[in-house]
């Protein structure tokens, strides 16, 4: 059995102070996928992978309407605009972390991997994958917050002042009047 990764991002302080439970637990899962995005890196530098996977966010995507259909009354367009943007947020991560790593390398002039301690494809994206569906609940119990319009606001001002992060305001740059099918 594969050992579980535990990634805990260093934000998840910060959002004891949100007045929401729903949206306060969406953070959190968001941040806590992202905190593998470093892990991610280390393997796809090690391995000379391109950062972006087209291949496996497109199949996550389109897998979206099955994984919604008996669990929520989440729109899938919403659900896909909301996993690109953790995708795109989790990329430039990934992004910085090599753009850090091949400096180092030009000033050692070596490209040294890295020692990792979980695999890839049988320890991170397993977990990768049950963080999916758990932000996928996550969003549906925290829709209706989102739905109103001074609750988010109030959402929406937190985002902007505690660093102004694009997968946190990405649910606000989408019609949430009508994020959910009849």
């Amino acid at each position: 059995m594969a050992k579980e990764v535990i990634a805990v991002s260093s934000t998840e302080r910060e959002h004891l102070a949100l007045p929401f439970p729903a949206i306060k637990d969406l953070f959190m899962m968001i941040d806590r996928r992202l905190a593998f995005a470093e892990q991610v890196a280390q393997h796809k530098w090690n391995a000379f992978k391109p950062i972006v996977d087209q291949e496996r966010e497109e199949n996550m995507l389109s897998s979206i309407p099955d994984k919604i259909a008996h669990t929520s009354k989440l729109r899938p367009e919403f659900v896909q605009r909301f996993f690109q943007a953790q995708f795109d947020a989790s990329a430039s991560i990934q992004k910085n972390h090599h753009a850090q790593w091949q400096e180092e390398r030009l000033q050692h002039h070596a490209r040294i991997p890295f020692a990792l301690e979980h695999d890839l494809e049988k320890c991170i994206r397993p977990q990768l994958d049950a963080l999916t569906n758990d932000l996928i609940t996550a969003l549906d119990k925290a829709m209706p917050l989102l739905e109103q319009k001074e609750s988010r606001e109030q959402i929406r001002k937190w985002v902007l002042d505690h660093g102004n992060r694009s997968e946190y305001l990405a649910l606000f740059e989408q019609d949430t009047d009508v994020p959910r099918r009849d």
